[in-house]
């Protein structure tokens, strides 16, 4: 299976009748399985920079118009790698020249995503303050993790100002509150989904809405 199938959605058995549709929108099916054993697709020699290697790796990407494609952000070795599917090495597409801020060089990455023409963002922790994750919807719009602020920041195509889709009211346990986001990932409804490290919590942020909903996880007993 390539590393990013259109549709996931196996036959059961031979004598099982039932089918299931995928779900619009993700192409998962209802009853979706995985496979029970990790596979190893890039890296697994050890802390280096070799190029069969990788360092402190802090996120992936695979790419949307190339389903063998794997983008890596080895953040230990200041580079993004593009590891395909059936090599044993990557390759550096960028950050050749070691860390720094020159147009050749890169300066701890921890986050990239690609639009549809192959554009690459770069999300790095000396650009936002403490922000650990970007998303990019399908208008170019893009969200960041700002987990500093206790926020996720909504910036328009071309907008020089965010504004605050959720959070923003300090970091507590209230609903209209979340603490050091981790991750943030916005569905085709404009619905955000945190995850709410802070309050070991997953929550769901409607459009425009002012205060979220728990969807997973919440405080311990």
């Amino acid at each position: 299976m390539k590393l990013a199938d259109p549709v996931i959605c196996p036959p059961m058995t031979t004598n099982t009748p039932a089918t299931f549709s995928p779900r619009p929108n993700d192409g998962l099916c209802t009853k979706a399985t995985w496979y029970p054993e990790a596979k190893t697709v890039a890296g697994g020699n050890g802390y280096g920079s070799a190029l069969n290697q990788l360092s402190h790796p802090h996120s992936i990407f695979l790419d949307p118009n190339d389903s063998d494609a794997l983008y890596i952000v080895d953040s230990g070795n200041n580079r993004i790698l593009k590891w395909d599917q059936v090599s044993s090495t990557g390759s550096v597409i960028l950050g050749r020249m070691g860390r720094g801020n020159n147009s050749s060089q890169l300066n701890y990455p921890a986050f990239m995503t690609m639009d549809k023409l192959g554009t690459i963002s770069l999300l790095r922790y000396q650009n936002v303050i403490l922000a650990q994750q970007v998303h990019v919807d399908h208008n170019g719009t893009v969200f960041i993790a700002d987990t500093g602020n206790h926020r996720v920041m909504k910036y328009s195509v071309n907008a020089t100002i965010g504004e605050i889709v959720a959070g923003g009211n300090g970091q507590d346990i209230k609903l209209n509150t979340i603490g050091l986001p981790h991750s943030v990932f916005v569905d085709q409804l404009g619905s955000v989904y945190v995850v709410d490290k802070y309050n070991d919590r997953i929550v769901r942020w409607l459009k425009d809405a002012q205060s979220g909903t728990v969807i997973a996880g919440g405080p311990g007993p």
